[in-house]
């Protein structure tokens, strides 16, 4: 009997347990939801395309059929069959009408990211908007409380200093504006990246170009320089291929008409391999002039030329090929990266407003050894708009509240955001951190 008793007071203890696991679970669980994080739990669309291309609402998936090239334009700016521009080619040949319309990108909503921390520059959150707080919009932190937020040239100024972005950010902002990968079949249009020369050592291939020195060569070659040829992919009654500066347009907003911009802030990314530690050199337009930086494999060493010649900055970088380069200019300064590490980095020396702006802003130079570059990609920085999406100056006039942060679309022509609605956003109506999920299969974006 003493025994019996025993195992029922085991039995009893077991099963009270399990109930109260049962209900604290239960509880957390509720707890979890009415958290506000039932976006972590259940995945949501975006609705718009104020934040592409990081983010992309209902959008159509196209593919070019002259270059092959495959882009996305939302489905809120669609364009007709002979409206509708490659953004990487120009061609105007696209079946529109046929094109699935897909759902917008889905997210989660991380709340609990900032219960133990404040929001920070960069981050995309979801949140209310101060009209609306019924609205869900994603938005991209720029402003931080107590600054005053300007835009000035298409940068973003923060207490009158240019704000910088960290490379991560610049990756993961930047606008591809051309794809070597994809070339056009149309034999009449020039190669966008070409040699002036007329008996050329650059030869191109498959995935890109292979510089080729003569055999009779003298010992000290002179560079012959690849370069880039910019042409405008837009709706136009101009034919393809005519060369002009980059600009501030989106392939994503092809029924949205505007006055576009000339773009500073660019730079080109490639893979670089070589026979014998080569010496390349990449240069971009400034005014009239070019800053250089050369990079010889052989020394391991980097240095960097700003418009007189002038040797501003030299360093040692690890060598091991091939080379993964971005090299360009963006939010006051110029950079060069090889293989993720950033090897050189110096101001721009004069300001973005007033410059001569080129449709041949890149070339790069091979000297002595053979040389093959592959997967040239052309990019852009975003280029912030003011109030009325012109280029004209900006400013919210006043220094952000104690608990305000401003915030902006990476799509800036199209979003609603800080620069309308005059102020920025209180902490209270910041709900969460944003963390995209990859694009539905089939949908996957360039």
């Amino acid at each position: 009997m003493a025994q019996q008793r025993r195992m029922s007071k085991r039995v009893v203890r077991w099963a009270v347990l399990s109930l109260v696991s049962t209900l604290l679970l239960l509880l957390g669980f509720l707890a979890f939801r009415n958290w506000g994080v039932q976006g972590t739990v259940f995945p949501v669309r975006v609705a718009s395309g104020s934040m592409a291309p990081t983010l992309v609402g209902p959008h159509l998936q196209l593919t070019c059929p002259d270059c092959g090239f495959p882009f996305i334009c939302g489905s809120e700016f669609a364009a007709d069959e002979f409206t509708t521009v490659c953004p990487n080619c120009g061609c105007r040949d696209h079946d529109v009408d046929s094109a699935e319309t897909h759902p917008g990108q889905r997210v989660w909503i991380d709340n609990f990211v900032y219960l133990t921390s404040k929001p920070k520059r960069w981050d995309v959150v979801a949140l209310h908007p101060p009209d609306n707080d019924s609205q869900l919009v994603v938005k991209r932190i720029v402003g931080l409380p107590g600054e005053t937020v300007s835009i000035r040239g298409g940068d973003i100024y923060i207490d009158d200093e240019i704000l910088q972005k960290p490379l991560s950010t610049v990756r993961e902002t930047a606008i591809l504006v051309h794809d070597d990968r994809y070339r056009p079949n149309d034999s009449t249009l020039p190669s966008r990246w070409r040699s002036d020369e007329p008996e050329s050592n650059w030869r191109p291939t498959d995935d890109g170009y292979v510089y080729i020195p003569d055999e009779d060569e003298a010992e000290a070659p002179e560079i012959e320089w690849l370069t880039y040829h910019h042409c405008p992919c837009i709706y136009s009654p101009a034919p393809r291929g005519i060369e002009k500066p980059i600009w501030d347009s989106y392939g994503y907003n092809q029924g949205l008409s505007r006055n576009l911009n000339d773009v500073n802030d660019i730079w080109f990314s490639c893979e670089i391999v070589g026979d014998r530690g080569p010496r390349v050199l990449f240069r971009i337009a400034e005014e009239d002039k070019w800053t250089v930086a050369t990079v010889d494999g052989e020394t391991s060493r980097v240095h960097l030329e700003v418009l007189t010649g002038e040797v501003v900055l030299e360093t040692a970088f690890f060598n091991p090929m091939p080379w993964q380069v971005m090299w360009g200019r963006c939010d006051g300064r110029y950079f060069l990266v090889i293989n993720g590490n950033l090897v050189a980095e110096t101001p721009c020396p004069t300001a973005k407003t007033g410059r001569d702006v080129t449709a041949s802003p890149f070339a790069i130079g091979a000297e002595g050894n053979r040389v093959q570059l592959r997967n040239l990609r052309v990019y852009r920085d975003i280029h912030y708009l003011g109030l009325h999406n012109d280029g004209a100056d900006w400013s919210l006039g006043r220094p952000l509240e104690a608990d305000e942060y401003f915030v902006l679309g990476d799509n800036c022509p199209a979003s609603t955001d800080s620069r309308r609605w005059r102020s920025g956003v209180p902490a209270s109506q910041i709900l969460g951190r944003i963390i995209p999920r990859p694009l539905d299969e089939g949908d996957q974006s360039p």
